[in-house]
């Protein structure tokens, strides 16, 4: 009788806890599919894109690297509702603008895209967090709905940078041997508050006055600060001119 009370409880206790670790995978299911996403990595040893975005031979004579930051960082991905999706070790790719990450045995994979918004890197030299997000069309269609661009500041009125790292190739000296090479490139971008995105050809004050249609902010900013020739610089104004013209509009 004791032998058959103590098996009972034995197989209780395996129930409940074979249905607590049941319950406790599934409570977050996008963690799990994000975490069990098995996709190829977009650096594919056989295949890079070059210029003019067509896929080129990949060999380990490339010079130069296809990440923006070679280290792995920590980082958050986030899903289309903007929920946190995971916290995994991320580098972004920006020959394929994919996202690598690792997972829990330490294996490269690459986050597929359509299932997320956002992803957040942990820079520990600057302290400062990186943001990348999709969801942009500018008006010459040169960004794709699905392409992840740095958002580099807050508010209504949006700084973007889209960076780019194809290979290109150059001839040798006597040209007899072909050296290719990644050569990383951004380009910027203003949204402004009608959500219309336009590439800008300068960061300077006069194409900020061509573009946004506030001038009295900007005349009250430039009056106390100089020409703006610097990424810092156009962050710190953008800055500025959100807050103001939220007060200005309320």
């Amino acid at each position: 009788m004791r032998f058959i009370i103590l098996s009972f409880l034995a197989a209780f206790i395996f129930t409940s806890t074979k249905a607590q670790i049941g319950s406790g995978s599934s409570s977050n299911p996008e963690i799990s599919l994000f975490m069990s996403t098995d996709m190829s990595i977009t650096l594919d040893r056989n295949s890079v894109t070059d210029k003019y975005g067509n896929k080129t031979s990949y060999n380990n004579n490339i010079k130069g690297s296809p990440f923006l930051n070679d280290e792995w960082l920590n980082g958050t991905v986030y899903g289309l509702d903007l929920k946190k999706m995971a916290q995994v070790k991320l580098r972004l790719n920006t020959n394929g603008n994919q996202v690598h990450f690792l997972d829990l045995k330490n294996i490269e994979l690459v986050v597929d895209k359509s299932k997320i918004k956002k992803v957040a890197m942990y820079d520990e030299l600057s302290s400062d967090s990186i943001y990348f997000e999709n969801g942009f069309t500018d008006t010459k269609a040169e960004l794709s709905n699905s392409t992840l661009v740095q958002v580099l500041n807050k508010g209504e009125i949006l700084l973007l940078k889209n960076h780019t790292n194809n290979v290109v190739k150059k001839d040798s000296l006597f040209g007899a041997i072909n050296v290719f090479y990644f050569a990383p490139m951004f380009d910027y971008y203003l949204k402004n508050e009608n959500n219309i995105i336009q590439k800008l050809k300068k960061i300077d004050t006069k194409t900020l006055f061509a573009i946004l249609p506030n001038k009295e902010i900007m005349t009250n900013y430039f009056t106390q600060h100089n020409k703006i020739k610097s990424e810092k610089e156009i962050i710190e104004f953008l800055n500025f001119y959100n807050l103001n013209n939220k007060k200005t509009n309320n």
